[in-house]
């Protein structure tokens, strides 16, 4: 088999088994953009992320 069928296996397994034990992970309150606490703005810089479309492109009128 190759490694990535291997690969993609083992992440079926891994999530049905958090499926079935109903694992809910946790939502973190901010999202930074680096490993280390406080470092560096986080995902506020990208402006409201809550499920909404990107905006649509203007038309530039010729």
């Amino acid at each position: 088999m190759p490694a990535e069928d291997t690969n993609t296996r083992a992440w079926q397994i891994y999530g049905q088994r958090q499926l079935d034990r109903a694992f809910t992970p946790p939502v973190p309150e901010r999202l930074s953009w680096t490993p280390w606490e406080g470092t560096g703005p986080g995902a506020e810089v990208l402006g409201a992320l809550a499920q909404q479309p990107p905006p649509m492109p203007s038309r530039g009128t010729t």
